[in-house]
């Protein structure tokens, strides 16, 4: 039996994944907990936060097209390999 928490990472992760960046707020508002756990979800997916907006965006690692200089940027927010 999958738990409801595991069901809300899910979406969470597919949402992450269509929407590209989000916010940790966003994420733990997703799978409706706290920050750090939602903090936990993140490193366990291995997110990429964001170099510019102070780290405040967060990517899946398959999201990203890096460019040859090993940046990827949506919207304005500024990642790296």
């Amino acid at each position: 039996m999958i738990r409801s928490s595991d069901q809300g990472a899910e979406r969470a992760r597919k949402a992450l994944g269509r929407r590209k960046i989000m916010t940790l707020g966003e994420v733990a508002e997703f799978i409706r907990s706290s920050i750090h756990t939602a903090r936990r979800r993140l490193k366990q997916w291995q997110a990429s936060n964001s170099y510019n907006h102070n780290g405040r965006y967060y990517t899946l690692p398959e999201v990203p097209e890096f460019d040859g200089n090993g940046l990827w940027r949506w919207h304005g927010v500024f990642f790296s390999q």
